[in-house]
């Protein structure tokens, strides 16, 4: 993976997957996740992002955390998006009206995007997998859309958990995490970037829920262009 924005200890953590430098109309893709990431601390301020405590996008699911990317998208002034949008999907006899999750376009480039959440601890030594089945499952669902789209678009929110009784290992096992560039799930897209936000204003004590510490987000977004 090459590094386009911050490196292993930033609070934001870009980086690209595949062959040579980012493509484009994949260039701008960088303005919008570090948009993103400036979302996520404006979300967390207005709701009470103080000594009492502010609301992550990340203890929530694939809607709350892909709105917060559509919004992204809208405040880079680079592009538009929508989600739910009406769409084909199927082959054949089998095709039907559906809603795939959202579109984004930035400059010339159409994206179709289907994405997943799913939660996973940072001690079970299973990271990679689980990773790597949730994005999988969002490349199943582009496989079902008909969308004219320059680029299926499938992503993986991630979020990680850890005790609050496993604070003497959760910075090694954080550390560890970011580092692993967990080829398997690089393997599923062509081209893509992976996002690690694990901002300095989201402590242990505000992020924790049920006994256990969120410290922030993993976001895998991977592309395959349907250009012949």
């Amino acid at each position: 993976m090459n590094n386009i924005h911050g490196d292993l200890n930033s609070s934001l953590h870009i980086r690209f997957w595949g062959d040579g430098a980012v493509p484009e109309p994949l260039g701008q893709w960088e303005a919008v996740l570090r948009e993103y990431a400036e979302v996520h601390h404006l979300n967390w301020a207005g709701q009470g992002g103080d000594a009492t405590g502010g609301d992550f996008g990340w203890w929530y699911g694939e809607r709350a955390n892909l709105s917060l990317l559509v919004g992204a998208v809208w405040r880079s002034g680079l592009g538009t998006a929508m989600e739910e949008y009406k769409t084909t999907k199927g082959v054949g006899s089998g095709k039907y009206e559906g809603r795939a999750d959202a579109y984004i376009m930035l400059g010339s480039g159409y994206f179709s995007v289907e994405a997943k959440h799913h939660f996973f601890s940072l001690h079970s030594g299973r990271e990679e997998s689980t990773i790597a089945g949730c994005l999988g499952l969002a490349v199943d669902d582009q496989t079902r859309n008909n969308d004219a789209a320059d680029f299926s678009t499938s992503i993986a929110f991630s979020t990680p958990h850890s005790p609050v009784s496993r604070a003497a290992t959760r910075a090694v096992r954080i550390k560890r995490h970011r580092g692993d560039e967990y080829p398997s799930v690089a393997s599923l897209c062509p081209l893509g970037f992976r996002v690690d936000l694990f901002p300095d204003w989201a402590d242990p004590v505000h992020t924790t829920q049920n006994n256990q510490v969120h410290p922030g987000l993993t976001v895998h977004i991977g592309f395959e262009s349907q250009k012949n």
